[in-house]
């Protein structure tokens, strides 16, 4: 079965696409590995709590908005 994967997912990776940042380059910016990533993004990954997966959603969201703030203020 496939898994779900949700909006703010999506969200991420055209937000990548537009800043012209691969997944890799984004997990090297947020110190994971690209793999890890990739299972989030992908809906792949098993949390242990609610709580969790969304401190990982926010981490993830956080980093794209400071990669981008870097990109635009090089």
């Amino acid at each position: 079965m496939r898994a779900f994967n949700e909006k703010w997912t999506a969200d991420v990776v055209g937000k990548l696409h537009y800043l012209n940042v691969t997944q890799a380059e984004l997990a090297y910016f947020m110190g994971v590995t690209p793999s890890y990533l990739s299972s989030v993004l992908n809906g792949k990954k098993k949390f242990e709590s609610g709580y969790s997966k969304r401190a990982t959603r926010k981490r993830i969201e956080h980093a794209v908005e400071l990669l981008e703030y870097q990109l635009r203020n090089e």
